[in-house]
C-alpha cells in the first residue's frame, strides 16, 4: 500500500498544479495533477526522497515538462 509522504502546490496560467509523492515497496512515485485532474504518474525506483521532491518541485516551477 502506498503512503503519501509529501505534496507540492502551485499555480501557472490560472491552473492549479499539485504533485503528490507516495512511497511504497518499489520506491517513490509522483502523481501530477492540473486542476484536480491526474495528468501522469511517474515512478522513481532506487531514488532518494530528495531526488523525488526535487522532480516534483521542478514540475511545479515549470522546469520539468511531462511528456506522454
Amino acid at each position: 500500500m502506498a503512503t503519501k509522504v509529501n505534496e507540492f502546490l502551485g499555480e501557472k496560467a490560472g491552473q492549479q498544479l499539485r504533485a503528490e509523492i507516495y512511497s511504497d515497496v518499489d520506491g517513490y512515485n509522483i502523481q501530477y495533477y492540473v486542476n484536480n485532474s491526474l495528468q501522469k504518474q511517474e515512478s522513481f525506483a532506487g531514488k532518494s526522497i530528495h531526488f523525488v521532491e526535487d522532480a516534483a518541485n521542478n514540475w511545479i516551477s515549470g522546469i520539468k515538462v511531462l511528456n506522454g
